[in-house]
Order: structure tokens, then sequence, then C-alpha cells
């Protein structure tokens, strides 16, 4: 099966380029004009010192079809035989993904060398080949690539020698004449297998134009030499590139480049690597491979390391990996008059439907880049790389497509790769389905939510559901597009979610803050909820927020879902609130309903006050609230918290308030001993504080951190916001992470939500430390998904290449897929002993529905052929006896156009399984109601949407989704 790695394509997390160009320049493109085709990308299996160091799982990141997709690995032959074996695992882990490895001596073995000094065993430096040893040489180097053959880890092409025309201090080396080279390549291509082909003279590069040009003139050469590389070490004149070529007609590559350590990590030392390659390209090589992989490609690109955080560099190659190779360079005509003028180049696959345009953008002004294209394109794609987003794609065929010369914008100090797809072209009918692959693993819980950013939760636990709800960092990502760093001052909705089994989640959409609460919000962040049931017997939630860092607002309803009011119609706590006091950020509110009945409200943050200092900033707060939980009812005091910052938060446990917040990034210094605890907080960390008396500044005692920053866990260092929420008689800590956005290889400050176990003795009040990771919670097993009851398409556990859009009353969505490979994994769900006969979809589109069990990779237990012009439940019966638990996959593949998936439920044949027959002359006998998520209610619900049941007087049985009111 073909597995597609969501990073190609644009997915529901994409967004547009923003229309904010300035300055204009024009590109022409002459897809009649070709050059050299391209043969690929990469670098070296080894790192600078020649050291095997490579895991399986960095050559995956790197030359894996999920990670750079990179398809050239180069590895150094070792003078000495019994060495041979280094590198083998990282060539056979390449090979596997399809690399085309190549090995280069740096020198021959001592014993086939005149005026060389050796150094250890057979590896030495200086001195020329002797010519009375190349017919031995040459037949080493077959031994070495049968050695490497035996081990499973055949070599594809073999080198002469590294740098054939220079004398290195220090390193190995091995000079070669050209009369000495041409033997040499006369020789090798005697002795080694025909399945292995030539590479010389890998020059140096000072003056790689002048022994190429010499080499070239022999006509063995012109014909035993299958590649020719180089490398480009102080080159100003690649012309000799194009002059090869053309009398050889064969390909040249760029075999080695570096660049310094103290010009690597920095947005202009990717521009520069942009540079490099693209300038060979246009001189007219066909591969260009990169030398210190290892450390240059992970991290910040100084070091290596972490295989998971990709560098800068490793992206600007993956650019050129993924969307040139295989491709023809053609004529590309660039025409700007701006200071700094935008450069690129351009290629055409074999058929001339795809045509990839490379540009960048050095300028800090952004461009409106006029294309003017052979073809007028059907499907436009925007690949963009900048100091904070890489490899970013994004589909911008609505904005570019459907004509030949389309004006796209540019972002400043971008680099962009941008796909143009012919009209005309035929949409291949699939052989086989394409899958995506999720950014969340389907092994891991973590985030909740696995398509949407959202971050800062709180929640509420209603009639046996855990309801989260975070700020929409979503929205903030939309409205940029990605392109940009998050600065939250987009945000004015938040988002809302729940569980019953702690795993599989249902997504109900956002809050439009701005449409409940109008003019007076500015921007809507960390909410906090509470919920009690009221004298009109109803319950009532209160979901107070920041409205940006100016005040604390509130809202209220009587359902977790909505609709909401704004009962005040400005803020509760502002600047100007009486007795605030010296409070930088009246912000972020934490609020809780105590034994007796009263409401707390704690809030404050920012940096210390005019009175503060680093250790008590004096910005943390608590006030009583009134009655009814709009008004306050007691002075504001202090919270007298070391190193508070934000991320106010509280609790009760035995009869105690528990105060928590995130410290500062500041440095510790003058910690006295809080309670007895040694040690001062780590930097924004959460920290927690307990009372019997809130309004007694004294009476607060510190008791330690809990939770350090998920930092120190391995994701991203940022800010820090966590929640505590006893649910099924276990206390669980909801928090925030930049893992989403770490997968997608964004640098944002984009946040999801995620959520551990946590460990608290409500007696002595005592919070075990947190472990931030992405492995989560278990599923609450006596909760597991009853697939017999009417089913939420959004409720799930992760899924790729899907999103979710409102449809119907507040707090219902229904799933989209934007293009075939989308699916959706639905965790634990039980089907029990007695099998299934069908199953029934509520669809939109048109398509197939593939379901799969435990394993996106295994075969369809069924499969459903769709095509709904409007919502319609679509059914087909299942032939595969389903028993016990499983993970359900919903796979859509052979899609034409975007395809919405509402609900879905399966038929059992035991006698206690729910049916959905059609409707007929028939009397309804009872009604159950249930939750989305299939928890049986006592009553039809008052509010939001349910579940309901259908008894008729024939025995047989219907169920349907329902809204209050209906």
């Amino acid at each position: 099966m073909k597995r597609t790695i969501t990073l190609l394509y644009a997915t529901a997390l994409t967004g547009c380029i923003p229309l904010c160009a300035q300055r204009t320049a024009n590109v022409n493109l002459d897809s009649e004009t070709r050059y050299q085709k391209i043969d690929g990308f990469g670098g070296c299996g080894m790192n600078g010192q020649w050291a095997d160091v490579y895991t399986q799982e960095q050559v995956d990141r790197l030359w894996g079809p999920g990670g750079m997709g990179y398809n050239i690995m180069r590895i150094r032959i070792n003078p000495d035989e019994s060495n041979w074996k280094s590198y083998v695992n990282a060539v056979k882990w390449a090979k596997a993904h399809g690399a085309i490895v190549f090995a280069s001596p740096w020198t021959p073995p001592f014993r086939f060398k005149v005026g060389a000094e050796q150094t250890w065993g057979e590896s030495s430096n200086h001195g020329h080949i002797n010519t009375d040893s190349i017919d031995s040489y040459a037949r080493w180097l077959e031994r070495y690539r049968q050695f490497m053959e035996d081990q499973g880890a055949a070599i594809d092409i073999l080198s002469v020698q590294n740098e054939s025309d220079y004398d290195p201090e220090g390193y190995e080396g091995c000079l070669y004449t050209v009369d000495e080279m041409t033997r040499m390549v006369t020789a090798l291509h005697q002795h080694l297998s025909p399945e292995c082909k030539v590479m010389a003279p890998e020059c140096f590069g000072w003056d790689s134009h002048k022994y190429n040009r010499e080499l070239v003139k022999s006509a063995a050469m012109r014909n035993s030499i299958d590649i020719w590389g180089n490398h480009i070490y102080g080159v100003n004149d690649m012309t000799y590139v194009d002059y090869v070529r053309s009398l050889t007609k064969r390909p040249m590559w760029m075999t080695e480049y570096i660049f310094d350590e103290d010009k690597v990590g920095t947005w202009e030392s990717a521009c520069d690597f942009v540079e490099s390659i693209d300038s060979c390209m246009r001189a007219g090589f066909s591969a260009y491979v990169y030398y210190n992989m290892i450390n240059h490609m992970f991290g910040e690109g100084k070091g290596g390391g972490n295989a998971s955080e990709l560098s800068t560099f490793a992206y600007v190659l993956g650019h050129y990996a993924r969307y040139a190779t295989g491709m023809t360079r053609i004529k590309s005509s660039f025409s700007d008059k701006g200071k700094t003028p935008v450069n690129g180049s351009a290629y055409v696959s074999e058929n001339g439907d795809t045509l990839s345009l490379f540009v960048l953008n050095r300028s800090s002004e952004p461009v409106k880049l006029k294309a003017n294209l052979p073809f007028e394109s059907r499907q436009v794609y925007a690949v963009l790389t900048n100091a904070t987003r890489n490899r970013f794609v994004q589909d911008v065929s609505t904005q570019y497509a459907g004509t030949a010369s389309p004006e796209i914008d540019l972002l400043g100090n971008a680099f962009y790769t941008l796909q143009f797809i012919r009209t005309e072209a035929e949409t291949p009918e699939p052989s086989e389905p394409t899958v995506m692959e999720a950014y969340k693993k389907t092994t891991e819980v973590n985030p909740l939510n696995p398509y949407r950013f959202c971050a800062d939760p709180t929640s509420v636990e209603y009639e046996g559901r855990l309801y989260v709800y975070g700020t929409n960092d979503q929205q903030e990502f939309d409205a940029t597009g990605g392109l940009t760093s998050n600065t939250y001052g987009k945000i004015r909705s938040l988002v809302m979610m729940s569980t019953e089994d702690l795993v599989n989640w249902t997504y109900h959409g956002t809050i439009d803050m701005t449409a409940v609460c109008g003019q007076w919000l500015n921007a809507s962040w960390a909410p906090s909820i509470v919920s009690r049931e009221e004298a009109d017997g109803k319950t009532h939630f209160y979901l107070y927020f920041s409205n940006s860092g100016g005040g604390v607002g509130v809202i209220t309803s009587t359902s977790p879902l909505g609709p909401w009011t704004d009962p005040l119609g400005k803020n509760l706590i502002s600047g100007s609130t009486p007795g605030l006091g010296l409070c930088s950020t009246p912000f972020d509110p934490g609020v809780v309903i105590d034994n007796d009945g009263t409401g707390w409200l704690a809030f404050g943050g920012g940096n210390p006050n005019a009175e503060g200092t680093e250790l008590m900033p004096g910005n943390a707060r608590i006030v009583r609230l009134g009655k009814d939980m709009i008004s306050l009812d007691s002075d504001i005091m202090p919270i007298p918290a070391p190193y508070h910052f934000e991320a106010n938060e509280l609790n009760v446990m035995g009869g105690k308030l528990v105060y928590s917040y995130c410290t500062s990034w500041r440095e510790r210094t003058n910690w006295p001993s809080y309670g007895g605890i040694s040690e001062a907080p780590s930097a924004c960390s959460i920290c927690y504080m307990t009372t019997d008396t809130p309004l007694a500044p004294d009476s607060w005692t510190y008791k330690g951190e809990y939770f350090a920053n998920p930092g120190t866990f391995g994701y991203p260092y940022g800010n820090n916001h966590s929640h505590l929420q006893k649910f099924s008689n276990a206390y669980y800590l909801l928090y925030h992470t930049q893992g989403l956005e770490q997968q997608m290889a964004i640098n944002g400050g984009y946040r999801s939500i995620a959520m551990n176990r946590c460990t608290v003795v409500e007696r002595s009040q005592r919070i075990n430390a947190v472990t931030a990771s992405p492995t989560g919670v278990m599923q609450l097993t006596a909760k597991r998904v009853n697939p017999f009851i009417l089913q939420q398409a959004e409720n799930l556990c992760t899924a790729a290449g899907v999103s979710a859009e409102s449809y119907g009353k507040t707090g219902n969505t229904r799933i989209t897929i934007p293009q075939s490979g989308g699916w959706t994994m639905v965790k634990g769900v039980m089907f029990g002993t007695e099998g299934i006969k069908k199953f029934t979809a509520n669809l939109q589109g048109e398509g197939t529905l593939e379901i799969r069990l435990d394993d996106i990779e295994t075969e369809p237990v069924a499969t459903l052929d769709f095509s709904t012009p409007e919502a319609t439940e679509v059914s087909v019966d299942c032939p595969t006896p389903i028993t016990g638990s499983h993970d359900v996959y919903f796979l859509f593949t052979e899609t034409r156009g975007e395809v919405k998936f509402d609900t879905w439920q399966f038929a059992g044949k035991g006698s206690d399984a729910i049916t959905n027959t059609e409707m007929e002359d028939r009397t309804p006998v009872r009604y159950e109601y249930y939750h989305p998520n299939g928890m049986r209610l006592t009553e039809q619900p008052a509010t939001g949407m349910y579940i309901r049941k259908t008894y008729y007087s024939d025995g047989s049985v219907k169920t349907d989704k329902k809204f209050s009111g209906q």
C-alpha cells in the first residue's frame, strides 16, 4: 500500500498566502528549452570525522519517504579492510528507502601509493597513486564492492578518489594526475562489476574547471566515466559543468560541500544554502550531495543528536529532493528591480504536466511574483520554508489556478517551491489507496485533538462526560495561513471538546466570543469553567476568560455546549477594578466553587509590578465571587506566590483551596526555602500553594513544583498552562505542548492540549510530579465506545487529512475530508460477542469508505461506495465477523472533491443489538435518550444534541440524532 505523509499535501491545517505584496517581479518559464535531468539530492551516511554514527531513525528522517525524501547517500571507503563493515547499517537503511549509494575512498591503502606519509594501518596522507599498483587497486575496490553487496548493502556507484586534485594537511588524500586518473578509471572499468557505475574525478573545487577540461579531452574518459563528480569549494567558474556534459552526454553531480560551523543555524545561512543548491542546478549539476548531514541537518544544525528535530537546512534540501528529483530543469528568466532580487530555478516533469518553480526572496519586503507559465494550471501548491516554517504546504489553487499568468504573493525572507499542475492533465485513477500519515501516532493519546491547535485547558464534568475548553490557537493559525508565529492577538474564540473514555474526543466546535460579547472583547484566552445546579433545576455553567491582557470576562449557559450569553456586557475584572492594586496584567482566571458553595476567582500575572521583585512579582490575586457568580463579594487580596508569572488555577482538596500557577522564566536567586522546600522551582513550571483562609495572604503555604515545562520532556520550550481535574475517581492533569506543531515541522508557538494521569493525596493536598508524554492516559474500559449506538464521526482518537466544520445546532460538528487518503480512528470500540451484520454512515460527497480494524494497513472488513450530493445515510452489509474490542479506522479513498462524514453505526446480530430500520406505518411505544457517545440519560435533554432510540409496536427499533426542540 502507498503511504503519503500529509506534509506533501494541503490539509485542514493549511491556509492561504497573505495578500500583502508591494514590490513586483516576473519570471518567464520556457518548458521547450530543457537542460539536465535531476538525479537527486542527499549527503553523507557518516559524520564529519567519518564515524559510523547514524541511527535508523535518523536515516529514516533524512532518506525516508515520510521524512525529507533524500535519495542519494555517500560513504567513505576505509583503506583498512577490517573496517569495511562501517556504514553497512546506514547503507541498508537508506537502500530500503530506494536510495542511490556511492562510495568514495579518501585514500587508497598505503601499499598502493608513492610519496605518502603513513598514519596508522593502511591509512596515509599525501602522495600519489602508484601507477604500478593501479590494476591491484582496481581489484581491491571490486573486492570492497563485493563485500558490501554480501552484507546486503550494495554500492551503486564507486568513485575513484575523493578530491583527486587536492593534497590536504591533516587528513587522508591522494593526488592523481590527469594521466593517472585516466589509467585508474580504465582499470576500474575492467575489474568492477558492470552493475556498479564509475564516478570521477571528484575535484576539490579551486581548479576543477582546469582538471575537468583536461580530463574530458580523452575519448576513453568520455566513455568510461559514468557520472562526473566534483566539489565546489572556492569555485567561481562553473562553466565547465555544461562543457563536460555537452561532450560526454553524462550527468555531473556536486558531491561535496559544507558550510562553516559558525555559519550554520541561522536563517541567513539557510538562504545561503538555497543559493548554493540553486546555483549548482543552474550550472548544470544533476545532483547535490552535502557533507556533514548528521551535524547540520538535525536540531539547530550545530551538533545533531535529536532525530525528531530537523534543522532548516534539512528542509531546504528537502524542497529540492521532494519537488525536483526526476524532473528536468527548464529555462527560467527572472526580472526584479529590487535591491535584493528574487531568484530561483524551474523544473518540469517528463510529460510536461507538472512544473516546480523554486524561488528565494531574501529581502524583508513581500513580493508579488508574476509567473508566466507554459500552461494553465488545474492545481497550485505553495511550499514554504522561512524562519518559522519548514516545508509548509498550502493548496493555493483557489487563488492561482485557472490561468497561465498567476500573480503570486510571496512573503519577505522566505523560500518557496511553487508547484503547478496542468489543466488538461487527467487525474489518474489510483491503483491502490493512498493513505495519509497522521501527525499524532495511532499508539498515542496526546494531543487530544490531532488536527487543531488549542491551548490553556480548563474542564468540567457533566453527566458522566468531561468537557474541555481552551484557547483557539487554530484561529490565529488560520488567519495568517500559518505563515507567522502565534501572537494570540487574532484569537477571539474558545474551543470545546468532550470525552467519556478519555481517549476518544468529540470536537464540538468553537464559541464565537465576538458574537457573544460584542465590541468590548479584544481577545479571548485561557478559559476557566465551573458549574452548579441552581434553583430553576438546571445546571448553570460559568466560563471565565482572559480578555486579552486587559481583564477577565465571564459568559454563561445552561448547557456545556451553549448557547452562551454575556451577562455583564463588560469585564468582570479590569485594570480599573477597585482594590486591584499593582497588578501588572489582570488576566488568566482560575475559578472554583468550594465545599460550602462559595465561588473563588484567582487571576493576575506578568512581570514584577512597580513594588515587586523577581522572587515576589506581586501580581497574583484572589477574590470571593458573589452568589450570582458574576460579581465580586470581597476585597481583592494578593497571593504571595514565589516567581509567579501566569496560568492561575484553583481546586478544592481536603477542605482546602489549592492554588496552582506558572512560574516565570527569570533566573532563580535568593530562594528562601519556602515551606522547607530547599530547591527553587524550575523556569516556567507549574507550582502550587494551599490555604483554608484564601483572603489572608499569610495563610498560604507553598508546596512546590509538580509539573516542569514540557520542554524538559522533549517538546519545544514554551509557555505553560495546566488544569487539574478529578474524573471517574482519579486525577488528571490537562496541559498544553507544542507537540503537534513539532510533528508538523513548524515552530510558531502553536499549542495543543494533552492530558496525563496525576497522583494526588487529597487529605494532605499533595500533588506528585507529572510527566508530559505523547502516550497520555489509558482508556476507561467501562466506557469503551458502543458501535451499536449512533456515533458522531467527530468523536475520534487520531486522524490524518481531515478537519471539522459546524453542522446543525450549537455544539455539533462533522468531519470533512478534502481529498482521498484521509482517515479517522476510534480507539477501543467494543463489539461484544454476537458479531455485526450491517454498517451505516451519514455521508455527503462521492468516494469509497473502507472500514479497517486495528491497523490502517490491514485489509478492509467492509467497503462502502457512496455518491450522495446531500447528507444521506448509506449502508453496507458486513461479511466479516467482528467481535471483541478493536480500534476502528475509517479510510476514505477515490474521493471526488470534499467529503463530509457526520455519523456512523453498526447493526449487530444479537438480540440486544440496536437496529436502524426504515420508518413504516408503525407506532412508537417508548423512547430512550443517550448522550452522543452512548451514555443513557433519564429523560430528553432540554438543550444540545442527543441520540433518541425509538421502540415501535412491531418490535423494530430506530436510532436518530436529535437536537433539543425536535
